[in-house]
């Protein structure tokens, strides 16, 4: 069970924004490239208000960024 978005941020993490390939790598590099720790939490079709989503969810999965400043 992934944690909960209120449950990240009591750890310190913030949210940032969501992406996939091929630029989810891009944007995780640049972060860690600026010294936070980063986390990713998947994001399903269980997730979002609208079920029709699913499709593209499973062919493009789609990652919620979290960040916090590397200890």
């Amino acid at each position: 069970m992934s944690p909960s978005a209120v449950d990240l941020e009591k750890q310190g993490w913030e949210y940032r924004f969501t992406a996939s390939e091929p630029r989810l790598g891009e944007h995780v590099a640049e972060f860690r490239a600026l010294g936070f720790d980063v986390h990713l939490e998947r994001i399903g079709a269980d997730d979002g208000p609208d079920a029709s989503c699913s499709t593209c969810l499973e062919d493009r999965p789609v990652y919620a960024i979290y960040v916090r400043r590397s200890a």
